[in-house]
């Protein structure tokens, strides 16, 4: 909350503030007589030396790396929360509820659980702190009885002492455990490793690894230079094959058989013998006959047979590889035989290669894999080497500890005795000020609480930081003064009229900055029946002499700028609904309206307002007559047509909205037609209404000139004193006759 609001809560809701603070005053006065228990207090200080620190590994006797310097680091506060600790205090109770029952029971009462609650006490009543740069702890005791205080305090003290002695001898004890744990564990990692080390020669064959890099290179070496020399002569028996096949005309030695197997079969002789008669009948008939006659077709059939027959016996002999021709000659076929011969030589050659080759690629796997089990050997003997080094120095450490366990004294000496008691006075000034605080706040709270329950705005500032919206102005909220009825206009003279001259000043700031030139203006008050501000913002434009028309959209006759116009000005030969009507009329009919159509009409529809104590004149268009669905008129083409056409004539167009809700349909086309909207409202008027509005032209993406706020008489001495008006001074007479109006 700001300051501002909180100055604005303070004078709105006084009667709630200074009845929360007297509420705190009488609180305060309650816990001095019944709740508060007198506290006499004493001092002592104490040295802790040979501070210690946990240390495994490096020298036992090196002394602590910390120093013991106030900071966040400081070991000393080990000590201030053992001062503390549930332990103490048990053992103080017991002491105390021995030698001082009653001091106990006027300080607990009949606790259900007394040592949980002497807890809460002890803490409370003992307080410690480090004196800087020392190894000094000062300590408070504050006791209910003046008499056994020093007493109480020796009993804390010796049992603190006693207690640090313990928790040493403790601490001591669990290094020395601690030391045996890691030292048994240290043994068998190392017992592990090297059995991982046995475990790995096994594994790998790393018994001598020198000699068998060389075995390995020298075996590999062997295999490649047989290599080389069956690659020799695998190139020789390669072109040997080749002119073999040349010379027989095929590919290999496989086809070459079975073309030979074809020649020499006597079946398939037969059939291609055979096969030459038929072809000779079908040639000597088909001389002398057609292909129809029977003859031709029985030798026709008996070829085709023959061929399947001769075809089948080839796959039958060479199976599915095509054969192109067979050989019958002795002399090729020893060339056949030479040809799968060394064809087959060739194959035994090139699967001893591919063997050797094999070989030799395995002996260069093993020989890349001679350094990954000499790293790993070496990596196992480190991690042995290291255990044995952590071994033998935890071995060490363990002997220290065991002395040193049995060297425990007390580090805490008492440097001077504790001082004489004295009252404390800390409790009732904590009591009456936080009392005092309580109040005010619960005041302030039961202030803010109204407020939101009410829902009510506080101040404009409040509103601007609310809503993000500027305030335009404050036009006060006076009934009927400095009015000229039946026009319902101010008088520029008044207090009124100088908040309305105001409002435009800043109005016409904001109408630059946001080129807006149609401007709607809307009530956060949906019941609105006739309010003059429209019209008075209307009448000090004109005023100022800017070219200024004023459309009544409210449709009404008993409500809005009518109500407030009534009988002074004489009625136009054309209504705003007329006005719509006929120009919708005329764009259905032509299709279109011309300007000097559409002017024609608005000339004979606008009322010429001048009220003769101002002298101002301004444009404006009436309302009287009304309508069944406002809608239906400004969500026309008509009203837009007839705003587009006073655009080109006057600076500024005014539209007073309809007393409808914002969400109503009516409202939605005034604010598509308008380029911008001034928000009227309350400064004490609901929150939600004007956020929800606010809300509504952000969804449809409209533009807010600002807010004209109205605020009650009793306001007018603070705004009097306020920026908005400081430039505008008022005559005692003037503001002395607006208080006699509030009166009246």
């Amino acid at each position: 909350m700001s300051q501002n609001a909180i100055a604005n809560l303070i004078r709105s809701e006084k009667r709630i503030i200074w009845s929360g603070i007297a509420l705190g005053i009488l609180m305060m006065v309650f816990c001095l007589i019944f709740t508060y228990l007198p506290l006499y207090q004493t001092v002592v200080r104490l040295y802790i030396r040979n501070i210690p620190r946990e240390n495994i590994v490096s020298s036992y006797e090196s002394g602590s790396s910390l120093h013991s310097e106030s900071g966040y680091s400081n070991p000393l506060f080990n000590y201030l929360e053992i001062l503390s600790s549930q332990q103490l205090s048990d053992r103080v109770f017991q002491s105390v509820a021995q030698k001082y029952p009653h001091d106990l029971t006027r300080l607990i009462g009949d606790a259900k659980h007394p040592k949980a609650r002497f807890h809460k006490e002890f803490v409370k009543l003992v307080q410690a702190k480090v004196i800087p740069s020392t190894d000094i702890l000062k300590i408070h005791l504050k006791w209910d009885n003046a008499q056994t205080a020093l007493e109480v305090f020796q009993i804390i003290l010796s049992e603190y002492q006693q207690l640090t002695i313990d928790i040493r001898k403790e601490t001591e004890k669990a290094h020395r455990e601690y030391l045996e744990q890691q030292l048994d564990q240290i043994e068998r990692q190392l017992k592990q490793i090297q059995e991982a080390i046995l475990n790995y020669r096994e594994a790998h064959h790393a018994i001598d690894l020198a000699n068998e890099s060389q075995e390995l290179t020298r075996a590999r070496v062997d295999l490649e230079k047989q290599a080389q020399i069956l690659r020799s002569e695998l190139h020789y028996s390669r072109t040997r094959l080749g002119s073999l096949a040349g010379q027989l005309g095929v590919k290999e030695g496989a086809t070459a058989l079975k073309a030979s197997g074809l020649g020499a079969d006597p079946y398939l002789v037969k059939l291609n013998q055979d096969l030459a008669l038929a072809q000779e009948d079908y040639a000597r008939l088909s001389a002398k006959m057609t292909d129809n006659h029977p003859d031709i077709q029985e030798v026709r059939n008996r070829i085709a047979s023959l061929k399947q027959s001769i075809e089948a016996r080839q796959i039958q002999i060479s199976g599915k590889s095509s054969v192109h021709k067979g050989f019958y000659d002795p002399a090729s076929v020893s060339l056949v035989e030479d040809l799968a011969r060394v064809q087959a030589e060739h194959h035994a050659q090139r699967s001893q290669l591919v063997a050797l080759g094999q070989g030799i690629a395995s002996m260069k796997n093993q020989e890349k894999q001679l350094p990954q089990k000499v790293i790993g050997l070496e990596g196992l003997l480190s991690q042995e080497a290291t255990l044995k080094i952590a071994y033998n120095q935890l071995s060490q450490k363990l002997v220290e500890a065991r002395i040193k366990e049995n060297q425990i004294d007390n580090p805490i000496s008492i440097l001077d005795p504790p001082t004489d008691t004295k009252l404390s006075l800390m409790e009732p000034f904590i009591t009456i000020i936080s009392c005092l605080l309580l109040g005010l706040f619960g005041g302030l709270t039961v202030a803010r609480i109204k407020q939101d329950l009410q829902g009510n705005w506080g101040s404009t500032a409040e509103i601007e930081a609310a809503t993000g919206q500027k305030v335009l102005g404050i036009l006060p909220w006076i009934a009927r003064y400095n009015i000229h009825p039946p026009s319902n206009l101010v008088d520029s003279n008044s207090f009124m009229g100088l908040s309305y001259a105001k409002v435009l000043n800043t109005f016409l700031g904001r109408t630059a900055i946001e080129d807006a030139q149609v401007i709607a203006f809307i009530s956060t008050s949906s019941s609105r029946k006739g309010s003059p501000v429209t019209l008075n913002i209307t009448n000090v434009m004109a005023r100022l002499k800017k070219s200024v028309v004023l459309i009544d959209a409210s449709f009404s006759p008993t409500s809005g700028l009518p109500h407030l116009l009534n009988q002074s000005h004489p009625k136009a030969p054309m209504d705003l609904a007329d006005l719509i009507e006929l120009v919708n009329t005329e764009i259905q009919l032509s299709g279109h309206i011309t300007q000097e159509q559409l002017l024609y009409f608005i000339d004979e529809a606008l009322i010429k307002v001048e009220f003769p104590m101002s002298g101002n004149v301004f444009s404006y268009l009436s309302c009287r007559k009304p309508v069944a669905n406002i809608y239906d008129h400004v969500a026309s083409q008509g009203f837009n047509e007839i705003i587009h056409a006073l655009r080109y004539s006057y600076e500024f167009i005014f539209i007073d909205t309809p007393s409808r809700h914002f969400q109503s349909p009516e409202m939605q086309p005034i604010l598509q037609a308008s380029d911008a909207s001034v928000l009227i409202t309350s400064v004490h008027s609901n929150r939600k209404e004007l956020m929800g509005l606010i809300r509504e032209h952000t969804l449809l993406d409209h533009k807010i000139l600002g807010i004209v706020a109205r605020e009650s008489l009793n306001t007018i001495p603070d705004y009097l004193k306020s920026n908005h008006y400081q430039n505008n001074p008022l005559s005692e007479n003037t503001v002395s006759k607006m208080q006699e109006a509030q009166s009246a």
